[in-house]
């Protein structure tokens, strides 16, 4: 799609990410609803990101990743759509757990798995993009789920 043809249907870059965000958001948020009872939060939210990197692995995806990371102004705006998905994500977990008992832990879970998304992501775009997104998601949350399992501190590094 050229440049022209994609402002006639948006008139500013900000709107094009607010669309395309609004859409994600929904899609967790169907994800998130759809899971069986017995299902534990952050496993809940490893199949929603899943539902989501189909999604950015799109010519779409790629084309308006790349523009926003083209302006410093985009990049910040970015970052503080990471903010609006855990936002949103943890609603869409408060919403299928709704014990007020738990909610910390929602919180949490929200945050860490689009913390292990944005991983993902700069890992595939590190790699050129090579291979599918999902196997970066299930080596960022095969990493979480390591080291939330050991009990042993990382080895120090060489200074």
């Amino acid at each position: 799609m050229s440049r022209r043809t994609l402002f006639h249907y948006f008139d500013s870059k900000d709107a094009i990410l607010t669309a395309w965000v609004g859409e994600l958001e929904e899609l967790v948020r169907s994800v998130v609803a759809e899971q069986p009872p017995e299902a534990a939060p952050l496993a809940a939210v490893q199949q929603a990101m899943h539902a989501l990197t189909a999604r950015y692995q799109t010519e779409e995806a790629l084309a308006i990743d790349r523009l926003m990371r083209s302006t410093d102004a985009l990049r910040a705006r970015k970052q503080a759509n990471y903010e609006r998905q855990e936002r949103s994500l943890y609603a869409a977990l408060a919403e299928r757990w709704p014990d007020p008992t738990c909610q910390s832990e929602l919180r949490l879970v929200a945050v860490v798995g689009i913390g292990v998304l944005r991983l993902a992501i700069e890992n595939w775009g590190h790699d050129a993009h090579r291979g599918p997104l999902s196997d970066h998601l299930d080596v960022a949350f095969a990493t979480l789920q390591s080291a939330m399992a050991s009990n042993e501190a990382p080895p120090p590094t060489a200074a």
